[in-house]
């Protein structure tokens, strides 16, 4: 699921599914990472950073702040991706930063 999903929040954690893939937070959907982390319950995330935000004319601030908050409210449930998909004038750069930033967690295996 992607696009504007705030109203089927309250269904998320219901459905018989291990994840969701693709639900895109602020500023491209119309929810929060946190909002989305809480409807979703123990569900893993796949993708999560907004497409969006690999624009070159996207603040840097944005793509590394949403990709924390994604880190920090999903690791170990995540699939750490873009949702839903990487627009065509992307800045590739960024994707090496996004990965830069995921491998320098440490590995949560709770």
């Amino acid at each position: 699921m992607d696009g504007r999903i705030e109203p089927l929040l309250p269904l998320l954690d219901d459905l018989p599914f291990d994840g969701i893939e693709a639900a895109t937070p602020k500023p491209q959907g119309d929810v929060t990472v946190e909002e989305l982390a809480e409807a979703m319950g123990d569900k893993v995330l796949l993708d999560g950073v907004p497409g969006i935000s690999f624009l070159p004319n996207r603040p840097m601030g944005e793509l590394k702040g949403i990709t924390e908050k994604i880190l920090e409210e999903f690791s170990p449930r995540l699939i750490l991706g873009i949702s839903d998909e990487p627009p065509p004038n992307s800045d590739f750069g960024r994707f090496k930063k996004v990965a830069k930033m995921a491998n320098s967690r440490p590995l949560d295996v709770r």
